[in-house]
């Protein structure tokens, strides 16, 4: 089991109440979303590697979503515009990605998935459409996520 603290509103007198939720931990997972890039910075390293740290150490389930360019890539699509100006690309450099037969996102040590942790690319916004997370989760009888 696993004990989480949580706050809830009340539509009458008393407005908040607290209480402990105990939850599964087989039922539940960690959902480590778009933490591909090497670049150090304090979010990654200061909070979410912890996070991830304490999940595999109480044997919870980790798995990973991460934006695959490749996906997009086409110049007709908003979303390879959108993301051609994150990444500071354009024109050729956008067909480039879509030429490519591979791709595999990189991770600073800290946050990097391990070999039994899946890793679902994404075509940008969500980790649920058109992949097949959701189908992965529930074949392992996960019923609550943290992100």
């Amino acid at each position: 089991m696993i004990d989480i603290p949580i706050r809830y509103y009340r539509d009458y007198a008393g407005a908040y109440d607290y209480e402990t939720l105990g939850l599964s931990l087989e039922e539940c997972a960690l959902l480590v979303v778009d933490v591909e890039g090497t670049a150090p910075n304090p979010t990654t390293e200061h909070m979410i590697a912890p996070a991830l740290q304490a999940a595999r150490a109480c044997g919870m389930r980790v798995a990973y979503v991460h934006n695959d360019l490749r996906l997009v890539a086409n110049p007709e699509n908003i979303v390879s515009e959108v993301w051609g100006r994150t990444k500071g690309l354009s024109g050729d450099a956008l067909a480039g990605w879509r030429n490519r037969a591979e791709f595999a996102p990189e991770y600073l040590d800290c946050v990097r998935p391990q070999d039994d942790e899946p890793n679902f690319p994404k075509w940008i916004w969500s980790g649920f459409h058109n992949t097949f997370l959701d189908q992965y989760l529930r074949s392992c009888g996960i019923r609550t996520l943290f992100a």
